[in-house]
């Protein structure tokens, strides 16, 4: 996908995004009497030796040496002595990796005089790889420095502090006009943000040294990034040849190395990936040999940035650590900041958030005041929080990065941030929020012109409308989505949206249309090879087909559909089309067929146990949650009176992400070997992604049943864990349950209520009247604060529960409950497993029976389900066995937490509100006031009890709970409820 490819590539360009002016005429202002660099050492000795040494002299040499094989013989010892032959002596050094050498050589032959300043340059680079800075500033305040300002300047830029660095050298140039400060400012003002000064500060120095053609070659490779950041990627692509034309001419083996790279980038984005990699692998050849290391670390970086996209995560991140490798040793702050950052992006797709956090947070640290990389990092670090459900701390980074985005101006990676928070809320299901981020990130994006941003926006705008069922806005975005793909030719997009539009009309009952899209659709797809796109739009068109009741045509279709998948390796789309395929076998009296598809479908789920997209782009058009898909398989087996099988079914859906959130934790804790766990994420990842060929995937099994063996061995108790025993049969449950313990579990339909039963020895089902509608409905009358219809802003909870209706709870437990725990004796412990629409509701508070003569707002004579059985409640039977077998060592300490500072004033809270305010049935637009007799409650069981930590007041943060939940064994919450 393209813009998705964009979005990964700008994480590593250092190069911020600013428009150069009069573009294309600058590609002809190479001056005739352009300067040439021998490339005769011995021509040049010869020269110096007759004449001595000049600044025009040692530039040659300069050139020759960075240009030439690593193992160049300069015969530098003939020469006469001073700090030239110092600096090229270093320039080999560099070439060899002995920083600390070079760094020597340079400080040891310092002095005022100097003034070729590429001198200072490389003093700065080596002094930074070595840690020494300190050395350099505390000589430049003791001796007098006719560069002083450009000194300091760099120093200044070395450990990112931008801000600095621009002023001391606007007073370096005030002194000398030199190419190199105006550079050197140039980068400067780009890394702050401040890109129309940068890009004033390179045509002007573009003016001044026309004739120098080395130069030229560079100024030409900025100025294509610069089009390429601006999304003109027909004019960077044309500066790009430009700047590699003129290295040849030139003998610029540097700078051909670096144009290869941006070229190479160019031809990513365009899908042409294997011409990509040709142009990397040169970049990576050429580099290696004249020993440019820091341009051989970012065509390693920029290689697995293209592995990124074809999903060979292994393949990347092994670039991206031989690119860390070499930065590091160079302490490259700026390009490890990024670099951390695309490490964080390859954790997160394998799902390890721990490691993605260390190295968001690393890119962080090093990205000084470089405002665009922290925006990048704190993007980072909140989508690290968003997919731990950590929703607070993710909109407090996504603020702090729009912050910093607001403030440099840079209104693309504003875009960027406002689109990442839409997906987030969008995927939560708080369809009006994302409508309210994706509309943000149009008007950032109608303001770059970017037509691939504002095409993807519209695009997400039209979805998030569809699934608030406000079909007609829906389909406005959609058409202007659609005519943007046209106009500016991205037949991507054209076809995307043309199979959207049509899932659209069929809800509308519009077939006609519907096939006609699907018809432009196809036939963009086939032209352009977009396989994923004629595999997607073949599902719609079978849907068509099913709804029109053309069984054998949509058979056909969605099992080309699913054949065009498994070609691509493609889960997603091969669980759709089974899934399809499962409905329309039992529409048509088919079960055996059905059974065999719905079978497929969740064994795909099951086997895929890590993402395939990335955390960034999660393509929201064809992102639906696997419930709807175990649901119809569950009501399948209910109907086919296959309770046991429903019911493990209905498990598995309820605990699959909890499960595997368990599993991983686990892992982390008893694997202490940090890059063994590495390596079974990795072993993962190449089993189960579906991109590698049968023997490496082979190869990787056999490797990996050999690591688990050995882990095995040395630990017994990671066998469940790494073997993946995650889901467990009723017999499982009945096997952990003990005397006079009950496990209840419910399931809602349109049409019914299915309560489970299962103790030590039995397993019940009972199938209650009761439609899903019904029960919410009963569920709501108990109180409005299970009301999503309720928008009373003056409705308060409190200290008191005056807003609790007994009648209702009776009326709940009577006509849902009552019947199954007639088989349950009291004193009994009943484990409840609610369903997603009834997890907020305490069961504890039903009351049992109830007299119509009574008030039902007089609860100090109710009779609660409380008295009568000891309640807790599991997310599923699968977490309940998970935590029966768990053995953590909690040292029996107690936690009490409760009685939170709640001020209703505060950002945070409005923050907090502003994203929990659509959540499934739960209305969060209702104040929080302090809990009246939570501070009394604390105190009273505190003195009970003997708590080894009690937080309250300030100390009652979600923080404060985490860091202590952990190892304690009793957790009492006086909260809200």
């Amino acid at each position: 996908m393209i813009l998705q490819k964009i979005s990964i590539l700008i994480t590593v360009l250092l190069l911020p995004l600013f428009k150069p002016n009069n573009g294309e005429a600058n590609l002809n202002q190479v001056s005739e009497n352009t300067s040439r660099y021998s490339l005769n050492i011995d021509s040049l000795n010869t020269q110096i030796k007759n004449s001595g040494w000049n600044n025009t002299i040692l530039a040659s040499y300069h050139f020759v040496i960075t240009n030439s094989e690593k193992e160049i013989d300069a015969n530098l010892k003939s020469l006469p002595h001073g700090y030239e032959v110092s600096f090229l002596r270093a320039l080999i050094l560099k070439k060899e990796q002995k920083y600390e050498a070079m760094f020597d050589t340079l400080f040891t032959s310092l002095t005022e005089e100097i003034n070729y300043l590429p001198y200072y340059e490389e003093l700065v680079f080596s002094a930074s790889a070595n840690n020494k800075l300190n050395l350099i500033e505390e000589k430049i305040k003791k001796e007098i420095f006719l560069s002083k300002e450009f000194l300091s300047g760099l120093i200044n830029l070395s450990r990112g502090l931008n801000s600095q660095a621009i002023n001391l050298l606007n007073d370096a140039l005030n002194n000398k006009l030199d190419k190199n400060i105006f550079f050197q400012l140039s980068y400067a003002y780009r890394n702050n943000g401040n890109y129309e000064n940068g890009n004033k500060t390179l045509n002007r120095a573009e003016e001044l040294f026309s004739d120098d053609k080395w130069f030229i070659t560079k100024v030409r490779l900025a100025q294509g990034s610069l089009f390429f950041l601006s999304g003109d990627y027909d004019q960077a692509q044309k500066y790009y040849n430009n700047s590699l034309k003129l290295a040849l001419e030139n003998s610029d083996n540097q700078n051909e190395a670096k144009s290869y790279i941006n070229l190479g980038i160019i031809e990513d984005i365009s899908g042409n990936v294997e011409k990509a990699h040709e142009y990397f692998s040169k970049a990576i050849k050429i580099t290696t040999t004249i020993g440019d290391y820091e341009n051989l670390a970012t065509a390693y970086s920029e290689l697995g940035v293209s592995y990124t996209f074809t999903n060979q995560l292994p393949d990347a991140k092994i670039n991206y650590l031989k690119c860390m490798d070499i930065f590091e040793k160079m302490n490259n702050r700026s390009r490890l900041s990024l670099l951390h950052n695309n490490l964080g992006k390859i954790y997160m797709s394998l799902f390890d958030y721990e490691s993605a956090l260390n190295h968001y947070e690393k890119g962080l640290e090093y990205s000084g005041d470089n405002k665009r990389s922290q925006a990048l990092n704190l993007t980072g670090i909140a989508d690290v929080y968003a997919n731990l459900s950590n929703y607070t701390k993710a909109i407090q980074y996504y603020r702090e990065a729009q912050d910093i985005s607001s403030e440099i101006k840079e209104v693309s990676l504003s875009s960027e941030i406002n689109s990442g928070l839409g997906l987030l809320n969008f995927n939560l299901d708080r369809f009006s929020n994302a409508i309210e981020y994706f509309s943000s990130a149009k008007k950032f994006a109608e303001e770059t012109g970017n037509p691939y941003q504002l095409t993807d926006v519209n695009h997400k705008i039209a979805i998030a409308y569809f699934e608030l069922d406000s079909l007609e806005t829906a389909e406005i975005f959609y058409n202007k989505a659609l005519e943007l793909s046209k106009k500016n030719s991205i037949p991507y997009y054209e076809s995307l949206i043309s199979i959207d539009l049509a899932s659209m009309q069929i809800g509308k009952k519009e077939y006609k249309k519907a096939l006609e899209n699907i018809q432009t659709a196809e036939e963009k797809a086939k032209e352009f090879s977009f396989d994923y796109l004629l595999a997607r739009a073949k599902v719609v068109e079978g849907e068509i087909e099913s709804e029109t009741g053309n069984f054998k045509k949509a058979e056909a279709l969605f099992k080309e559909a699913l054949n065009i998948s498994q070609r691509l390796n493609e889960f997603g789309l091969q669980v759709e089309a089974n899934y399809n395929l499962a409905k329309l076998f039992e529409e048509n009296g088919f079960i055996k067929s059905a059974e065999y598809y719905y079978k497929s479908a969740v064994a795909l789920i099951e086997d895929v146990s890590r993402p395939l997209f990335s955390e960034n782009e999660v393509q929201i058009s064809y992102f639906s949650t696997h419930k709807d898909l175990y649901d119809s398989f569950s009501s399948f087996y209910l109907e086919q009176k296959r309770y046991k099988e429903s019911f493990e079914l209905i498990d598995k859906s309820h605990s699959r992400n909890t499960v595997q959130n368990l599993s991983n934790l686990k892992l982390q804790v008893l694997l202490e070997d940090k890059k063994q766990l590495d390596k079974i994420y990795e072993y993962e990842w190449i089993i189960h992604s579906g991109i590698y060929d049968e023997a490496e995937v082979n190869n990787v099994k056999g490797k990996y049943e050999i690591l688990k063996n050995k882990l095995i061995s040395e630990n017994p108790a990671l066998k469940r864990y790494l073997n993946k025993q995650n889901h467990f049969s009723v017999k499982d449950v009945q096997d952990n349950l003990e005397d006079e313990e009950y496990f209840l579990s419910f399931y809602l339909t349109d049409e019914n209520t299915f309560i489970f039963l299962i103790t030590e020895n039995d397993f019940k089902y009972y199938d209650v009247p009761l439609s899903k509608e019904e029960v919410l409905k009963l569920k709501n009358n108990i109180s409005p604060y299970f009301n999503p219809d309720n928008h009373n802003q003056n409705t308060f909870y409190n200290q008191d529960l005056f807003s609790f209706d007994a009648k209702a709870a009776n009326e709940f437990y009577n006509l849902i409950l009552k019947e199954v725990l007639k088989e349950i004796p009291d004193g009994s412990s009943i484990i409840i497993s609610p369903p997603e629409e009834l997890v907020s509701l305490p069961f504890d508070f039903l009351v049992v029976s109830f007299d119509e003569g009574e008030s039902a707002y007089n609860y100090k004579d109710k009779d609660y389900l409380i008295f009568h059985y000891n309640v807790s409640y599991a997310p599923s039977a699968s977490v309940f066995v998970h935590q029966k077998k768990n053995d953590l060592k909690t040292s029996d300490k107690i936690l009490i937490a409760g009685n939170p500072e709640i001020n209703s004033t505060s950002n945070q809270f409005a923050e907090r509100r502003g994203l929990l305010e659509e959540s499934g049935g739960l209305p969060r637009n209702v104040a929080m006031l302090p809990l009246k007799y939570s501070g009394e409650e604390i105190t009273q069981i505190s003195d009970l009890i003997n708590a080894d930590r009690i937080l309250t007041d300030n100390a009652a943060t979600e923080t404060g709970f985490k860091e202590n939940a952990e190892l304690s064994k009793i957790i009492h919450l006086s909260t809200h409820s």
